[in-house]
């Protein structure tokens, strides 16, 4: 009798970890499909919308110091109150658009950047860098990696590398 309630739970633990990776999967899949349709005109609105959502439904006001900013976007973007802020029944993962464009608009206020359109679908983001050369950023998928995988502190080191080197050009 026992081995058989061992199975048992060991199956649905299983299956709960299955159903999890799925979920995961089909929500990050769906967040990638709507950042190949972004347009530029769409920024300013995200922007907007990812300062206010910050503050109205997590009471977190952005700081205008860029370092002290990019610390808080590097945590808001691995806690687990984000997703429930910005989740419409469309898109679960609906934070990564308004926070990419906080993170994108952050190093173009504070650097030299400018918002393109990729050929390829979406958003990119050119830097010009002190040596003269450019660097393609994709802030939107920044906040993706950096929510799935990413350590504490690379996001805010990701915007200050690109806002303050190319502030310097």
């Amino acid at each position: 009798m026992i081995p058989w309630t061992i199975a048992t739970l060991v199956a649905l633990v299983l299956l709960a970890f299955a159903r999890g990776a799925y979920e995961l999967r089909r929500s990050v899949a769906q967040v990638q499909a709507s950042l190949l349709s972004l347009q530029l005109d769409r920024i300013e609105d995200l922007y907007k919308e990812g300062l206010e959502r910050l503050r109205e439904r997590l009471r977190v006001e952005l700081p205008d110091e860029l370092e002290a900013a990019a610390a808080q976007l590097d945590q808001l973007t691995r806690s687990p109150r984000i997703k429930e802020a910005f989740a419409t029944p469309e898109l679960y993962w609906r934070f990564v658009l308004p926070l990419g464009a906080l993170v994108g608009e952050l190093i173009r206020r504070h650097g030299k950047a400018r918002w393109e359109q990729d050929p390829q679908g979406g958003l990119v983001l050119r830097v010009a860098l002190p040596d003269g050369r450019e660097l393609t950023s994709r802030p939107f998928d920044r906040v993706l990696r950096h929510r799935l995988s990413g350590r504490p502190g690379e996001l805010k080191a990701y915007i200050l590398f690109a806002a303050r080197d190319s502030a310097d050009t």
